[in-house]
C-alpha cells in the first residue's frame, strides 16, 4: 500500500464534480481522470467513470493518501437512461435478497450521476479508509480481461470449488448468476463477479454492475455464460439449471430451487 503521507488531500466541490460529469455526458472526455488533478485509482469496465472519496460530509479526489470510497458513472450518450436503469436494477437486487452496495442517482450542482459506494473498502475506528483485497473472477481465473465475455460458468465454479470444497461459495455465486439471468443482464461477464479476501476467509462480493439490459431493444439477448446449453434467458427452464448443476458437480435440487426462487422474486 502507498504511504499514507505520500499525497495531499484535494477537496472536490460540487462545481468541480459537476464539470467532470458534464464532460463525460457530452462525450468530450472519456478518460477516467481529470489531468489537472493528481488522482490515483484503478477501475475496470468500458463505461466512462471516475472515483471520489467521502470523509464525513465532504468529497475528495482519490489519491495515494486517500483511497476512493465511491464510483460515479454519469452515463453514456448512446445509452439513454442507463444511470436510472442501473440504480433500479441494484434496488431490485436488494429486494431479491442479494444485497448490493448502496447506490443511486445523486445531484452535484446542475448535474446528476449514478453513484455507488465501494464494497472493497472499510473504515477503522479512527475513520481512516482501508482497501480490502478483492479479485474479480477474471483475475481469479488468471486470464486476460479481453476474454471476459468468453469465460464459462464452469471455469468460475472450478476456481470456487478449489477455494472452498464445501461449495458454499459456489452456491452463493449461483444465486448471483440466477439473479443476473432472471433480470436479463447480458453484461454479466466474469469481471462483474468478485471474490473478497478477509480476515475470516473468502467471500463472494456483493452484487455490482447489475443492469437489466432488456431495457434497450437493440442489445444482443445472448448471455455471456451458458446455462445447461442455453444462452438466452427467456428460454431457460428448470431442466437446464439441473443440467448445469450436474455438469458442475452441484446438487440439482439445490440449484433448481435457487433459480426458481430468484426468478419468482424478480417477478
Amino acid at each position: 500500500p502507498p504511504a499514507p503521507t505520500s499525497a495531499t488531500l484535494i477537496p472536490a466541490d460540487d462545481q468541480a464534480i459537476a464539470a467532470r460529469i458534464a464532460r463525460i455526458k457530452a462525450g468530450d472526455d472519456a478518460r477516467w481522470w481529470d489531468p489537472s488533478v493528481p488522482v490515483r485509482f484503478s477501475l475496470a469496465g468500458n463505461q466512462p467513470k471516475f472515483s471520489l472519496a467521502r470523509v464525513g460530509s465532504h468529497w475528495f479526489w482519490s489519491n495515494a493518501a486517500m483511497p476512493s470510497t465511491h464510483i460515479l458513472k454519469p452515463g453514456e450518450p448512446h445509452r439513454p437512461g442507463v444511470q436510472d436503469v442501473e440504480a433500479a436494477s441494484m434496488l431490485l437486487s436488494r429486494l431479491c435478497g442479494v444485497p448490493p452496495p448502496q447506490a443511486g442517482v445523486e445531484s452535484f450542482g446542475d448535474q446528476d450521476s449514478y453513484i455507488v459506494e465501494r464494497f472493497d473498502r472499510y473504515r477503522d475506528a479512527t475513520g481512516r479508509i482501508h482497501r480490502i483485497h478483492t479479485e474479480d473472477m477474471m483475475q481469479a481465473i488468471g486470464d486476460d480481461s479481453g476474454h471476459k465475455y468468453g469465460v464459462k460458468a464452469k471455469q468460475v465454479l472450478t476456481v470456487l470449488h478449489r477455494a472452498d470444497p464445501t461449495d458454499a461459495l459456489s452456491y452463493e455465486w449461483v444465486r448471483r448468476l440466477a439473479l443476473n439471468t432472471s433480470i436479463g443482464n447480458v453484461d454479466a461477464h466474469a469481471k462483474n463477479y468478485s471474490i473478497m479476501f478477509g480476515p475470516s476467509g473468502l467471500s463472494i462480493a456483493p452484487m455490482y454492475d447489475v443492469l437489466t439490459t432488456t431495457y434497450w431493444p437493440d442489445v444482443d439477448r445472448r448471455m455471456p455464460m451458458e446455462i445447461g446449453g442455453v444462452r438466452v434467458a427467456r428460454e431457460l427452464e428448470p431442466r437446464h439449471w439441473r443440467r448445469f448443476a450436474e455438469a458442475n458437480g452441484l446438487d440439482g435440487d439445490v440449484v433448481e430451487e435457487i433459480a426458481r426462487t430468484m426468478a419468482w422474486r424478480v417477478l
